[in-house]
């Protein structure tokens, strides 16, 4: 079932391709946490209208899977970063390609490196 936000429906089967591909592949670099909040929670929260435990499950798995790469600079608070992230994602979209190269740049040229961002 669709609903709308800022007059734009919203599907549950709507997917970015950029964010299922980051979700496949670990980074080792700095920018994870921002990955977490800033594109991960609200695209699982928002987009894909998964549940807060499930999105966290998700968001887990990939952090671990980043950790084995390079030791987050948060692993021990790792578990207080991903619930703030998720439950302060309210009605936000995942930021876009060209916010994120606004943004941080030096994440979206990594990502773009990868093949994540094309």
């Amino acid at each position: 079932m669709a609903r709308r936000y800022r007059n734009r429906p919203v599907n549950n089967e709507k997917t970015f391709q950029w964010i299922e591909k980051l979700l496949e592949k670990p980074l080792d670099v700095e920018g994870r946490y921002y990955c977490t909040w800033r594109v991960l929670a609200p695209y699982l929260i928002n987009v894909k209208r998964l549940s807060i435990s499930d999105a966290f499950d998700i968001i887990s798995s990939w952090l671990d899977r980043c950790n084995s790469l390079r030791r987050l600079s948060f692993n021990s608070v790792k578990r207080q970063k991903i619930d703030y992230a998720l439950n302060n994602v309210g009605n936000y979209w995942s930021i876009s390609r060209a916010r994120l190269e606004q943004e941080n740049n030096l994440l979206y040229i990594r990502l773009k490196s990868e093949g994540i961002i094309c």
